[in-house]
Formats: structure tokens, sequence, C-alpha cells
């Protein structure tokens, strides 16, 4: 089958030959230099980073870093699952954004380095980002903040988690998060969806791509908590905070995004839905294009709503 062309936006015409391994080995490569960057990735403009260890509830220990503001403006926190197919490690470009972010809106926030597959599996990821919550909200004072103004947000594989984690703690009947923000997310079950049925060539990620993560990530089955796995098919979206829904033109994921805002909109919630024209998933790998800071001005526009 010959390569299909996609309308690039000129400024992410780099992206064009870039995705994700389909191996397994090669994934664990990639990840020793993601974890390296990461590592080089130093705050700037007084934000101070501190790196937690948070025990979850199997008993091990995982990596999160807190990114205080030199000038704290408000007592709401935000805490972020990178995407990376729930295999690969947050990037320096994750680390970097976020701080910005910090930097710019004066709030905390929390880079939540949950487990990956394909060592640990659905509901480690899941679990993880539960787990973490939880102790941030048992441990506000500590971090300066209120534990009922925080907020959820991730791209790809962390926008599943920010859904699925809000949709658990609701059904535990736990504190909830004021806010979601999920970037190009993954969020519905079927692979018939238009957007991943055309796009199965795409730079960055695509419709074989989705299920070779699949099969790692869900290889144990999902069964009691098939809900939070697939967060659309949940019977309690009417009950989820504000969000902000944002997706890529040129992405097997797109029609998530859309199905999602969709389903809720009618349900009564307060959803933006955004669109990124002629870009792929991923797109936000081109940090200094237009398109990026045009997105990344929409995104704190809604955050500072909460703040």
């Amino acid at each position: 089958m010959s390569k299909k062309h996609y309308e690039l936006d000129p400024e992410l015409q780099s992206l064009s030959y870039l995705r994700m391994p389909q191996n397994v080995f090669l994934i664990a490569l990639s990840n020793l230099l993601v974890k390296f960057l990461y590592r080089l990735e130093k705050p700037k403009n007084g934000v101070v980073e501190k790196r937690l260890w948070i025990r979850t509830r199997d008993g091990n220990r995982i990596p999160v870093d807190f990114l205080k503001p030199s000038q704290k403006k408000s007592d709401s926190a935000m805490l972020y699952f990178p995407g990376g197919g729930y295999m690969m490690n947050g990037t320096h470009l994750h680390k970097r954004t976020l701080m910005g972010i910090v930097e710019e809106l004066g709030c905390v926030a929390f880079m939540v380095n949950y487990r990956l597959a394909p060592k640990w599996p659905f509901p480690t990821a899941l679990y993880d980002a539960v787990d973490v919550y939880s102790y941030i909200v048992d441990h506000a004072s500590e971090f300066g903040i209120n534990p009922k103004r925080l907020i959820l947000g991730g791209d790809s594989a962390g926008g599943n988690l920010s859904a699925g984690t809000a949709l658990s703690l609701l059904d535990q009947g736990k504190n909830m998060p004021i806010a979601l923000m999920m970037i190009y997310p993954a969020l519905v079950e079927r692979m018939d969806t238009p957007s991943r049925q055309k796009f199965e060539d795409t730079p960055m990620l695509n419709t074989p791509l989705l299920t070779f993560i699949s099969k790692h990530y869900y290889r144990n089955g999902v069964d009691e908590l098939h809900d939070y796995a697939f967060p659309e098919s949940h019977p309690r979206l009417d009950e989820l905070p504000p969000m902000f829904i944002e997706v890529a033109e040129l992405d097997p994921l797109h029609d998530d995004g859309t199905i999602f805002a969709s389903k809720c909109k009618a349900l009564g919630n307060d959803v933006t839905l955004r669109e990124v024209m002629h870009a792929p998933h991923g797109f936000d790998a081109m940090t200094k294009s237009r398109t990026v800071q045009e997105s990344l001005l929409a995104r704190k526009s809604f955050l500072s709503r909460f703040l």
C-alpha cells in the first residue's frame, strides 16, 4: 500500500518521518535517551523542581516531580500525566511545557511518572495515577495547596489517565478534581472510528501503532475496570468537572476526543473542544512553532479559570 500524503502545517513538517517504535526492544533503548534528556532539562526563571518518591498501593515508589513557581499566585495545583503510549517515559519537552505553565500561571504542578508497559500493564498506570492524586490530597498542606482545587491534565495516554482517574475517584466518592485538560486523548475502545480507520500511516501515531500499544498495555484484560480503561463508556460522564479537549486533525485519536466531547456536551457538561488543523498526534514536539504556541495560549486560558 502506498503512503498517503497528508497536508501538515509547514512548521510541523519535521514530524513527517517520526513515530514511536513498534518494537519493545527499541522502545526500551529510546527510553534510556528520553530519561537522560528529561533529567538534563533544568528549571528556569525561578521555578523550583523537587523529585518526590511516592509509594503506591503495591508498595512500589514512583518518581513524581514537584514544580513550584518563584511567585506563587494560586493555591490550585495541576497533576500532569505525560503521554507515550503507556510505554514511553515523559520527555524533556513535556517537562519544559509544564514548567512554562507553572511559571506563567503561578501555580504548582506535579509531573507524574507512572509505571509503563510492557513490564507494568493495565491497570498499574491507572492505580499509580489514583494513588499519587490521593497522596497529594492527603499531604496538600506540605505543598501549600488546596486539596479541593486540583486539576488533572495529560496528553495522549495521559489524557486517558486524566479521565480514568477522575471517574475512579467519582465512583469511590473521593475528592474530585475541579477541571480536566486532555490533549489528543485516547478515550474510546472501538477501532472503527473514522479517524482510526483512516490514519493508518500518519506521522507520530497511526492505527497499527494503536493496535501494538493495546496488545501490550491491555494484555491482561480490563475486567471490572473497563470504564476507566475506556472512559467514553462510563455511565456517569455527566458528573465530570469542566474539561478542555484538544484534538489534532491528522491523528487516529481525533475522533476519541470529538466523540467524548459531544457525549459530555449532550449530558450538560462544561466542555471546551479545540481542533488543531494540519497537525498530527504529538505535534507539541515542535515547541517553537506557531501551532504549538497558539495551543499553549488556549490551554493556559482554560486553566486560568481555575487558578
